[in-house]
């Protein structure tokens, strides 16, 4: 059977992985967002995130940053 996780707890992901789930995190979700068009930016949305505790990885960032053109030069 196929299914997704949407989770940012690294145990829930591994364990989904185990389970061959797909695993989706936030910053995933978002990135899909702005492949769809329904939102226009991605950086507003992870300034906000991150101002309310979530923690994501700056490798991570920047390269959501780059993809999505957001990457100040």
């Amino acid at each position: 059977p196929e299914g997704l996780l949407l989770a940012d707890d690294q145990k829930a992901r591994r364990l989904a992985e185990r389970q061959n789930l797909r695993v989706k995190g936030t910053v995933g979700l978002l990135v899909e967002a702005w492949r769809l068009g329904l939102i226009s930016k991605v950086a507003p949305e992870l300034k906000t995130l991150r101002a309310n505790g979530l923690f994501m990885d700056p490798e991570l960032i920047n390269a959501v940053l780059k993809e999505t053109g957001e990457l100040p030069t």
